[in-house]
């Protein structure tokens, strides 16, 4: 069962809110940590080659400052989708499922495919489907997770919705 505080309201009567289970908080905290570090990539790598990207043609400068904006694009877009997340947004749920489900699909035949190259890190890759599974599932079939978002019933509609928003998660990111 989630936890519960108390606030305020306007007329100083105390109201119950539901805090989001600590696992929630766990992967919305590891999704905020992904995004930090891509962002630090981001300033790492791209900022210091600035001077570079005027030396290349107009549509090299266009296409890689054009990929830039997208991709802080679809890292505000996955920020606004895991803040609703703690929010107890169902659709943000499903966005996540969907997002592990992509992330799983993409990486296993990845893996198989570079199982022979010594270069490959075949540890940090199976990590990384060990995890979205982990995420998936909980998000899936735990109880309290389910108690905190109100196991809405799935429509087609939300279905739908879900599925364009995670189009525009993967074209923007």
């Amino acid at each position: 069962m989630s936890a519960k505080r108390y606030i305020l309201t306007a007329e100083n009567k105390p109201k119950k809110i539901k805090l989001p289970p600590f696992g929630l908080r766990l992967i919305s905290y590891w999704y905020f940590f992904n995004l930090g570090w891509i962002l630090v990539d981001i300033v790492l790598d791209f900022l210091p080659n600035i001077k570079e990207i005027s030396n290349q043609t107009l549509f090299n400068q266009f296409s890689t400052i054009f990929g830039m904006l997208f991709l802080i694009c679809g890292l505000l877009l996955i920020f606004f989708i895991v803040t609703k997340l703690l929010k107890g947004k169902n659709w943000a749920r499903i966005i996540i499922i969907l997002f592990s489900i992509m992330i799983v699909v993409i990486n296993l035949p990845f893996i198989f495919k570079n199982l022979t190259n010594p270069s490959f890190n075949l540890f940090k890759n199976i990590g990384i489907v060990v995890i979205t599974i982990t995420i998936g599932f909980y998000l899936i079939i735990n109880k309290p997770v389910n108690e905190f978002f109100g196991s809405i019933k799935l429509t087609k509609k939300r279905v739908l919705y879900s599925i364009v928003i995670l189009i525009l998660v993967v074209l923007f990111s």
